[in-house]
């Protein structure tokens, strides 16, 4: 049995900070086990956050699996 975890979160929309708190959170949960992040919709637009959130992903890439929705690919 796989005793992985997946998480998903869908349209950041360039609020960085509420982003941060989710993966903190998504930590806690896992309690150690191996995760899964799948991150959907859109990453930017509407905060004021957009290219905090670029870096922050762009930071966790090697960490955090990320799955893009076609019209935003994210760039490794």
């Amino acid at each position: 049995m796989d005793d992985s975890i997946t998480f998903a979160i869908g349209d950041i929309h360039g609020c960085s900070g509420k982003l941060q708190s989710l993966l903190t959170q998504c930590d806690t949960v896992r309690c150690g086990r191996n995760a899964r992040f799948i991150l959907l919709g859109d990453y930017v637009d509407r905060g004021s956050e957009s290219q905090d959130v670029l870096d922050l992903l762009m930071r966790q890439a090697a960490s955090l699996p990320v799955s893009a929705a076609p019209f935003q690919p994210v760039a490794r």
